[in-house]
């Protein structure tokens, strides 16, 4: 090593012995005290309090709930199998009303959607694979 790579060097690693403990405080102090997260999708409204009537299609178990007074109602969907579509989309249709999503359903696990309780006695819920145009699941319910 000559004499000026000497110098270089011992100048580098003196430069470093300073730097990198001030750059580790910095990091340590650019840390926020409280991370604020929220959450990937709206949190589930809690179970109503009786399951009126049931349905099973090939991947899911739908369920219609509704709590004491017939006031509420609510959609439960339990995904039995895995699904093949990973953009699912769920449609209900209640009476005379238009088609309205209600949500999207992931991979796994239970979802619940309230439902309108002011329509009539006719409810149709559609599962859709929204990319590749095709239906997933279809049902029928007469309260």
């Amino acid at each position: 090593m000559t004499p000026a790579l000497r110098k270089t060097h011992r100048i580098a690693w003196f430069s470093l012995a300073v730097l990198l403990p001030l750059a580790w405080l910095a990091a340590v102090l650019a840390v926020p005290d409280k991370l604020c997260q929220e959450p990937a999708r709206a949190p589930q409204p809690a179970p109503l309090g009786s399951i009126v009537q049931s349905k099973q299609s090939e991947n899911l178990l739908l369920n219609l709930r509704s709590d004491v007074e017939d006031s509420r109602y609510q959609l439960e969907i339990l995904i039995t199998k895995p699904l093949t579509s990973a953009n699912a989309v769920v449609w209900c249709k209640q009476a005379d009303q238009t088609n309205k999503q209600l949500g999207l359903l992931g991979a796994k696990g239970v979802y619940r959607f309230d439902l309108d309780s002011t329509a009539t006695q006719t409810i149709e819920v559609t599962v859709t694979d929204e990319l590749k145009k095709q239906q997933l699941a279809a049902l029928k319910w007469d309260r």
